[in-house]
């Protein structure tokens, strides 16, 4: 049984590295001044949205992380990438990484503003600080709706303080 338990683990981080890391980056929507995109913005107040609008509003855009569970989010610089979420536009599927760990996932948008995001899977990097990501990755499961009030999207459940902002910005150039 044990030797089983390696290759499957290891299939796994592969196939959820990949998911992750083959996200169309290519045209990412700008939304300008970056001082202005890492400050929490204000309670959503958003109208809620039908799920064919829904999905057109936040698909295919590239959401940097910039508050977690009510706490401002400082990127950590032993992390390879910033903590990030793209809902990809063909297929349903989510893509990220949480500054060290690539994701994958589903994602189903519900009447009104609802949202499901599900079948979540990731690298098992060892990384130094794995908080913010651990935080990350329970906000994107618990979430159960969502505002968008300009470029911020918050992930909310029912109708408590949001779990999880971001912010729509330009996706960083991959550097080798």
């Amino acid at each position: 049984m044990r030797s089983l338990l390696f290759p499957v683990l290891s299939s796994l981080c592969i196939i959820g590295f990949v998911a992750c890391n083959s996200a169309d980056n290519s045209n990412p929507t700008p939304t300008g001044d970056s001082a202005t995109n890492n400050a929490p913005s204000a309670a959503p107040t958003s109208a809620p949205l039908d799920s064919t609008a829904g999905k057109a509003a936040i698909a295919g855009k590239y959401y940097k992380l910039i508050e977690i569970y009510g706490k401002p989010v400082v990127k950590d610089s032993t992390f390879f990438k910033e903590s990030h979420v793209t809902f990809k536009e063909d297929g349903k599927q989510v893509a990220g990484n949480g500054g060290c760990n690539g994701f994958g996932a589903e994602y189903q948008l519900k009447d009104g503003n609802g949202i499901a995001i599900t079948n979540l899977i990731s690298t098992q990097m060892a990384c130094p600080a794995l908080e913010t990501e651990n935080q990350f990755t329970k906000a994107l499961l618990e979430a159960d709706n969502y505002t968008l009030n300009g470029d911020t999207l918050s992930l909310n459940k029912a109708k408590m303080a949001p779990l999880a902002r971001l912010v729509a910005s330009a996706a960083p150039s991959e550097t080798k």
